[in-house]
Parts: C-alpha cells; structure tokens; sequence
C-alpha cells in the first residue's frame, strides 16, 4: 500500500503524466530572484533545533515548479520565469546555468521575425512589399503567381512556399555550409514554390531564408550585422548565433546556439514591447486559417490544442476551434525540435524560458513539461 501512494504522489507531481521518475540531480539549483533580477542571498537550512522556526517560516510558492522540474526525465535544463520588473525565479539542473549553450532549433523563428520587424520599423521595408522590390532575381510578371508574395506573407508562413523542416522535402541548400543566404534564397525560390500566395500555411524553413535574402539587400549590410545591430546588442543577447550549417548560410529557421540568459532577454523585451511600437500589434494577429487559409503542414496538429501563427511566433488558445475570444492573445510561445521553448504570457503579466537540449524527444517533452508549468508558474508569481 504505500509503495502504491508513493506512486500516485509522484505522478500527481508530474501533472498525471507518466514520465519516468527520476531522482532530483545533486547539481540542481533553484534560486528566487530580487527585483533587480540578481540571485537572492542563500537561506541556511534550518538544524533539528529550528522547529519552532521551520513552523513559521513561509511557504514556498514555487516548491511545485521546482519538483515538477526535478521529476521531469530530462537529465539537464534550466528554467527561469520574470516579469516586466525582471528574473523572479531560476532552476538549474544537471550541471546546466544561465550561459550554457544550447541548440535554439525553431525557437530562433521568433527572434528572425523581430530583426525583420526592426527593420520594418526603421522604414527600410513594409510588411505588404513584394520581394522583387529588392532581389532582381524574383518574377514582377503579374502571370507568375510568386510576384504577388509579400513580407507579411513571408512572416506568417503562408506565401505558397514549401519545403519540409527536415527530412525529405527540405530544400539542400539548407543544409549546405559552402553556399550563401543569397544563393540558398534563390534555389528555394527556384524549386519550393507549390501554392498560390496568401491561401495555405505551410511550416518550414523556406519563408525565413528568402526573408534573410530581402533584409540584407534592403540594408547593404551580411545577416550578422543586421541581426547584430537590432537586437542582439539593444537586447544584450551576446551569445546567440546564426552558425548552422555555417555563418555564411545559417538556416534562419532554425540554425542558431543560444542561453537562457539570452532568451530571458528576449523573453521580457516582448512581454514589455519596448522595440516594437509600431509592429508588435502585428506580429499577435492570427494569420492562420481562416476562411481563406487552409493548414497543410504544422507541427501543432494536436486537435485538443487551438494554436495558430502571428508573424513568426505560436498564438494560443485554450479552445482547439479558435473561438472569437483567441483573437485577443494572451499567450505567444516558440518551440525548437530539441527542447528550447519560451511562452510570454501577456495577461498575466510574465514569461518563463526552458532551455534544454535532448536529440530524440525534446520538442515534445518540453512543450508537454511547459504546459503543466504554465498554471503553477501563474499561481506561484500570485503568492510572491
């Protein structure tokens, strides 16, 4: 009898869900932060003789999201949670910190989207211009059914081009380290192009590089200089890098190393919109599917989860059909293949970051992990 109520305690810990029980790692640290985002000073464990003290003492308001991170089967991450105000809360486990590299996979699209929007900003580009206002090489014929594709389109996934993530159906140039963003551009344009403009969405990594394309022939200036000088510096982002499969020609989709740190900054710029006053209201419009849209691929197909896509980022909501009441969006999240995921929750007022890397199941353990989190991460900032 009790090694079955020790059981049922363990799964109701991880949220009913049956993952693998592990043991909390000896490296795992867990530190609330002070409003200026610097770790609080340490509490000494109180000795046997402190019960009257123990007794008193406060409970802790994240003690849930620190053993459902602990019992999680993943053998290292790191998770942080802030508000407008700062870092509030930080756990690490198996070794990993705040500046532990990790492959950002798709989690990077939502970054690529706001250097695309600086510019959009800046006047250098607007979200209805067509690509051949900037790249010779793309049609003007009105015949030609690409001529009509937009940047917003390009942003929202949905400018008729294909091209698989991974696996057959990628484009190879993506995977080429000795080609260039032009080059690689021009062969997607070439060979991926499959639906009319504006009528299917379709996920994947064409979009983005076409988009790396127009932003560098808009601006004179490489992909790392534009990305550098509009937000990886005003954000001190200092360790996230286009470096896959190579600096000359990363996979703007996906091909970056990042850190919580980084994404942690990230994270608050969009909860507070504070580069972005023009776009951001933009970037949170569902532009998937309605009437005129149809999905034809998507990672999100669960039929219980009701996410569709802005410019670049996931756009929840609760209810799988979509109701009239998503349009107002309380939640935008990115997730990569190996675990690297975020959500900014603009109702409640915070975001939270997890970064991880597993080869194999990532993207579904930390999507799955994020979402028993999102509840306890709300509550436990109520009780701060």
């Amino acid at each position: 009898m009790r090694l079955i109520a020790m059981t049922c305690l363990l799964l109701w810990m991880g949220g009913c869900q049956a993952e693998p029980d592990t043991v909390p790692n000896e490296a795992e640290d867990s530190t609330p932060s002070s409003e200026d985002g610097t770790a609080a000073p340490a509490v000494d464990e109180p000795d046997d003789g402190d019960d009257e003290e123990q007794s008193e003492a406060p409970a802790d308001p994240w003690k849930r999201v620190r053993d459902m991170l602990g019992f999680a089967d993943i053998g290292a991450l790191s998770f942080t949670v802030g508000t407008a105000e700062g870092v509030v809360f930080t756990h690490h486990k198996g070794g990993s910190t705040a500046t532990t590299p990790y492959a950002s996979a798709s989690a990077i699209k939502w970054v690529t989207a706001a250097v695309i929007l600086s510019l959009v900003e800046e006047g250098l580009m607007a979200l209805e211009d067509n690509p051949q206002q900037y790249l010779e090489w793309w049609t003007s014929d009105p015949m030609d059914a690409r001529s009509g594709v937009t940047i917003r389109q390009l942003l929202s996934f949905t400018s008729g081009l294909s091209g698989m993530p991974f696996g057959d159906g990628t484009p190879a140039c993506l995977g080429d380290p000795d080609t260039t963003i032009d080059a690689c551009a021009e062969e997607i344009y070439d060979r991926t192009f499959d639906f009319v403009p504006g009528e299917v969405y379709f996920y994947g990594p064409s979009h983005m590089q076409i988009l790396a394309a127009i932003a560098q022939a808009a601006t004179g200036e490489s992909w790392v200089d534009i990305y550098q000088g509009r937000v990886a510096q005003p954000l001190g982002m200092n360790d996230t890098h286009y470096n896959w499969p190579s600096l000359t020609n990363p996979r703007l989709s996906a091909g970056a190393t990042t850190t919580l740190q980084d994404f942690q900054r990230f994270a608050e710029a969009m909860l507070t919109n504070s580069h972005w006053p023009t776009t951001w209201d933009e970037m949170v419009i569902d532009h998937t599917p309605n009437d005129g849209v149809t999905m034809r691929y998507t990672p999100m197909s669960n039929p219980n989860r009701g996410w569709h896509y802005g410019l670049g980022v996931w756009l929840e909501c609760l209810n799988p059909d979509w109701e009239e009441s998503c349009n107002t969006v309380g939640v935008m999240s990115a997730s990569g293949m190996f675990g690297f995921h975020l959500w900014v929750d603009t109702v409640r007022g915070h975001y939270a970051v997890l970064a991880m890397e597993d080869q194999f199941n990532g993207w579904y353990t930390s999507l799955q992990l994020s979402l028993l989190l999102r509840e306890d991460v709300a509550n436990a900032l109520l009780s701060e």
